[in-house]
């Protein structure tokens, strides 16, 4: 599912290529898709609308609208955005395609209906309204905010990073990511962490992430000495070079090296 870093690499997309373009038409091929909005209203609502601006709150992308207003992206799965010009080709699985008035077009893909196309008239009461939590990055998630957020939890440390309504934008890989940087095992319990352990894991988010939107979205983008490029339990720590341990945790299949992670 795409994460914070991908979410980050739609919005840089959109910027280099539609933004500022003016809606004259929205097609909706598969109704399902759309959240909390009719084929008829998206239409309407956007017709004649310049997007203005991208924003970002944890795995949602909202595109800023000319009149305040929103459109809302969520990825799931399979989630992607295509823009091009004129008569290029159509990308396949196309849910949601805007005409543009000077030639762009650009499309919401998505090959399972996994993902959600929305609208929403103020930001800030949409994330409210979704429960989320702080975006992982925003500049107001300081350290002493991140370990008030701990106070108090005793689920597992990977819970409480995937959990959106305490902070959102993270999930299965760049959490795990995130704990074997701060040396910290997937299914360690929130409340057995050391004061030390909890600052250490709010730098180590922060310091992954930023390298991540930097690099590029792409896991491919991230640097080699990442686990990320190991996911699996027959895999070499790219730290130790011992061999990668797989278990599951609240459900999902967590990577960790047993001799770097405490």
């Amino acid at each position: 599912m795409p994460e914070l870093p991908d979410v980050a690499g739609f919005a840089r997309y959109l910027e280099k290529t539609v933004l500022h373009q003016t809606v004259s038409r929205t097609h909706v091929p598969d109704e399902r898709i759309l959240s909390g909005v009719t084929r008829r209203q998206l239409a309407a609502r956007l017709k004649h609308r310049q997007l203005a601006a991208t924003h970002r709150h944890g795995k949602y992308l909202l595109l800023e609208l000319d009149d305040g207003a929103h459109l809302v992206l969520h990825f799931g799965m399979t989630g992607r955005l295509a823009a091009w010009r004129r008569d290029g080709a159509d990308p396949d699985d196309i849910k949601v395609l805007w005409d543009l008035e000077d030639g762009w077009h650009l499309a919401y893909t998505c090959q399972r209906l996994l993902g959600e196309v929305g609208y929403a008239r103020d930001r800030a009461r949409f994330v409210s309204s979704q429960s989320l939590g702080p975006d992982a990055l925003d500049p107001d998630l300081t350290e002493d905010r991140f370990l008030a957020l701990m106070e108090g939890r005793r689920g597992t440390t990977k819970g409480l990073l995937m959990n959106q309504s305490v902070i959102a934008g993270l999930g299965n890989v760049y959490s795990d990511e995130i704990l074997f940087q701060a040396g910290i095992r997937p299914g360690r319990k929130v409340d057995r962490l050391s004061a030390q352990e909890r600052r250490e894991l709010y730098r180590v988010l922060r310091r992954v992430l930023t390298t991540a939107c930097e690099r590029g979205d792409a896991v491919a983008d991230q640097p080699d000495s990442w686990l990320i490029h190991r996911r699996d339990e027959d895999q070499e720590c790219p730290r130790c070079g011992g061999t990668l341990r797989a278990d599951t945790v609240i459900g999902r299949t967590s990577y960790w090296c047993p001799s770097c992670q405490d």
